[in-house]
């Protein structure tokens, strides 16, 4: 009899698997996007997505060794793909050490030459292998002959030649004595030559080949443009698919400066952000989550994991409960009784009818308006429909202040679309909330998942996520102190707008940089911040007196606001300068105080708001 595993190990192995290269088995958690079709196509393609938006799993699922683990998915398919990530190591080392820009250049084009034709044969010697072609159905002599290498007996025999070239070539990279006298090949020949033996065969006539490449932002913007040239003159039965985070292409121009990439021209770009909808990013999470769910349901009993789906396991709080649940009733004692003094001015069923929520928007108008209990009430009797309408705009609002300065859960963070919303449409964020909230549910349930997940865990298992993922910033990059900045000065700022009574909108989350084209440095910045998902941009069109314009609306990503008790919803924003938002990152507590002083003392009509 086998050994049931704990429930604990067997969520972790299902969920904990926020990246490709942890998979052991990546075809039985792939669940194919909707804008697939649109990347295996006879052309070239960029693939632009952040971490967690599932952009590596899917140039993976292209490639070869993932066809072969499918099993049957090889001959179903019209192209072989072969896949390799460029890794920031390897790209620095082409730099400095006494060698001329020039000479470096052609190092990396014969570098490029030889790593696709490595890729290129891995690939032959498995079709060998699986016994779809021969090792004499290709002339590979020309190719090796372009690379100056020797011509070996067969196909294994000229993969373990490159291999051998390229681990002596690394050598000469990182020796500058060795690198002057090294012989080099004209960029793009050796390819050419093995993809038209290819094709000359005649044996692969019915299949493309991609060469996959991820990680396109860890190239320099010099080594950007080698690759770039390769990509505008592909053709014939190969193409280029390239991965890279958003802001990561540095530049579309080729070798040849004034001849750039034209989308759709030279290649197709898709961005995952901006092609997949929240509705459909929704669908695809749950089909996701729901494989991984299915295998904690298959490795445990029924009554350690019932039989459910995701979308059903989260306990979802409509307002009116959520605001009970925080204690409205106990905030509105004061003004329950307040209301039934009031008789000679009110109709008293109406004000019966009243929900606890409806009460403390009363409560909130006298605050925010400096005006009486009595005119707010006598508006609400005179004006009930747009007071109703305005309490709806407020509704979701008006639950981050009823527990304003209490320890404790001040705002519920619970339901599948509420997940959907802190995700930011980024799956590696989705698998990591539910890690967290199934193994806090676990423990809290003597080692058994129940049913629906109550909004206690779930508020709680947010919270260690934001957290764990503000930890984890530093780490980005050089630049990970100055992104916690970030994320701790604008952090606070969106709490202190959720809880306090300002006038103005609800829901302030956003901020637009007004003179940030005139500074370079900061636009870089916030470029990198975009990059690493620290913030994110959404494009908004001005109509000027001349033309359109278009620029960027930032937020932090929706990931950190239950840290800072802030809604995760694509709230209003609020105006700000280059120097504002550089005093908040250079010292995010000072600048927060300076922000809300300065938002205190200016008119309504003018200022941090307008």
């Amino acid at each position: 009899m086998t050994k049931e595993l704990a429930i604990e190990s067997v969520i972790t192995e299902a969920f904990s698997s926020y990246r490709s290269e942890w998979m052991k088995d990546l075809h039985s958690y792939y669940t194919e996007p909707r804008y697939f079709p649109e990347l295996v196509t006879h052309r070239p393609c960029f693939l632009i997505g952040g971490r967690g938006t599932g952009k590596t799993t899917v140039l993976k699922s292209m490639a070869y060794t993932y066809q072969r683990e499918e099993g049957g998915g090889v001959a179903s398919k019209d192209y072989f793909g072969v896949y390799h990530k460029f890794e920031i190591g390897i790209a620095n080392s082409f730099h400095g050490k006494g060698v001329s820009d020039e000479d470096w250049i052609h190092l990396f084009e014969h570098y490029l030459n030889l790593r696709i034709c490595l890729m290129t044969l891995e690939l032959l010697k498995d079709l060998v292998s699986d016994g779809i072609v021969n090792n004499n159905d290709f002339d590979l002599a020309p190719m090796l002959a372009s690379l100056g290498i020797e011509l070996s007996a067969d196909i294994k025999g000229v993969f373990d030649g490159l291999r051998l070239e390229i681990s002596r070539f690394s050598r000469v990279v990182n020796n500058p004595r060795l690198a002057s006298g090294t012989e080099t090949s004209i960029l793009n020949m050796p390819i050419s030559e093995l993809f038209y033996s290819i094709a000359s065969s005649g044996i692969l006539h019915e299949k493309f080949f991609y060469l996959i490449f991820d990680e396109f932002e860890n190239l320099h913007n010099w080594q950007q443009k080698i690759f770039n040239t390769l990509v505008k003159h592909c053709g014939g039965n190969f193409v280029y698919k390239v991965g890279s985070k958003r802001n990561g292409i540095k530049t579309k121009y080729t070798s040849a400066n004034n001849e750039p990439l034209f989308s759709p021209q030279d290649y197709a770009k898709i961005d995952i952000d901006e092609r997949v909808s929240t509705s459909e990013f929704s669908e695809f999470a749950a089909k996701v989550c729901d494989i991984r769910l299915g295998r904690i349901q298959k490795g445990s009993s029924h009554d350690r994991c019932p039989e459910t789906r995701i979308k059903n396991l989260l306990e979802k709080l409509d307002m009116d409960s959520e605001a009970i649940k925080l204690g409205v009733d106990k905030e509105n004692k004061i003004i329950s009784e307040a209301l039934l003094r009031l008789t000679k001015v009110a109709n008293i069923d109406l004000i019966s009818k009243l929900t606890e929520l409806q009460k403390f928007y009363l409560s909130y108008l006298v605050e925010k308006n400096s005006s009486s209990l009595e005119g707010e009430l006598t508006h609400f009797l005179t004006n009930r429909n747009q007071w109703i309408v305005n309490y709806e705009n407020y509704k979701f609002d008006l639950l981050f202040k009823i527990r304003k300065g209490k320890v404790g859960i001040s705002k519920y963070y619970n339901g599948w679309e509420t997940y959907i919303s802190l995700s930011g449409n980024n799956i590696r964020f989705i698998l990591m909330l539910l890690e967290s909230t199934l193994l806090r549910s676990v423990k809290n349930n003597d080692g058994r998942l129940p049913a629906v997940i109550d909004a206690d865990t779930q508020t709680k298992s947010c919270k260690s996520v934001a957290q764990s993922v503000f930890d984890e910033v530093a780490g980005l990059s050089y630049d990970g102190p100055q992104y916690q900045n970030v994320v701790l000065a604008f952090g606070k700022l969106f709490g202190y707008f959720a809880s306090s009574i300002i006038k103005k909108t609800p829901e302030l989350n956003q901020f637009n940089i007004e003179d940030l084209a005139t500074n370079e440095s900061t636009e870089d910045f916030i470029r990198s911040c975009v990059m690493h998902y620290v913030l994110l941009e959404a494009r908004e069109t001005k109509q000027t007196k001349r033309d359109e314009v278009s620029e960027y609306d930032y937020s932090l990503h929706p990931i950190f606001a239950p840290k800072f008790s802030f809604s995760s919803r694509k709230g209003r924003k609020f105006n700000i300068t280059t120097e504002t938002f550089n005093k908040l990152i250079d010292a995010p507590e000072a600048g927060v105080k300076a922000m809300i002083h300065d938002s205190k003392g200016k008119n309504e009509q003018s200022g941090l708001f307008d």
